[in-house]
């Protein structure tokens, strides 16, 4: 499918071609250290230079430090030579869906987190991942 400058692709994203200007575009929250589903796979496929999370630093064991969570609404693109670009695009705060457990507020949480969550809605999660575009 061709949409305008941009040619979409189906298939396993990690049997990419290597033709030039590849780049592979994915949504991650801005708040958990540990990559799951899509993340997890292409770290797995294509090492460490994919994992935004990897590289934030640990409050627990799966949330980071409120200095090193992006801002939702803002991209990461990692490059390695030889292989894909990978933009990873930091459309919802929190992780999963905006419903849920993960929502709840916690005795831990900062005010960050707490501001996040509240502002983590379906509607602003389509805000966020179009200013990441």
């Amino acid at each position: 499918m061709s949409l305008g400058q941009v040619e979409e692709l189906c298939g396993d994203v990690t049997k990419w071609r290597t033709t030039p200007n590849v780049c592979i575009v994915q949504q991650c929250n801005c708040v958990t250290m540990l990559p799951h589903g899509l993340s997890r796979t292409l770290t797995d496929a294509f090492s460490g230079y994919t994992n935004s999370y990897g590289r934030r630093r640990h409050l627990t064991r799966n949330t980071s430090t409120i200095d090193s969570r992006p801002e939702p609404g803002t991209v990461e693109l990692c490059e390695c030579e030889g292989k894909p670009l990978v933009a990873n695009i930091f459309g919802q705060f929190m992780l999963g869906k905006n419903t849920g457990r993960q929502m709840s507020p916690l005795p831990h949480d900062d005010d960050h987190m707490r501001r996040g969550k509240a502002a983590d809605t379906s509607k602003n999660r389509q805000l966020f991942f179009t200013k990441g575009l």
